[in-house]
């Protein structure tokens, strides 16, 4: 399964884990850093706990579904989309606070 945002692209692979690729300027990769690299190859997202079920990104976003249930996004967070209670970008996955 992928999904497609602005600028990146990201899949859900068969083992429950996600790799990204595409423009990083907003850490939308996932990747443990934000710059302005174009990564023209799949970079697996850094710190995500497996079994990843579900995949969907926003424009300059990504966000994953655990089995467990829990929600992890990553990247743009300039209006709050991450659901962590920040307005900073996150290069790593962050949980979604309920």
């Amino acid at each position: 399964m992928a999904a497609v945002g602005a600028a990146h692209t990201c899949a859900l692979q068969i083992d429950g884990t996600v790799a990204c690729w595409g423009m990083n300027h907003y850490c939308q990769l996932g990747i443990g850093v934000c710059d302005s690299e174009i990564h023209t190859s799949p970079q697996s997202v850094s710190a995500l706990p497996t079994g990843v079920v579900e995949i969907a990104t926003g424009g300059n976003l990504t966000c994953v579904r655990t089995a467990e249930g829990p929600i992890y996004c990553w990247g743009y967070n300039g209006l709050g989309e991450l659901g962590n209670g920040s307005l900073e970008d996150s290069p790593v996955p962050t949980p979604v606070l309920w």
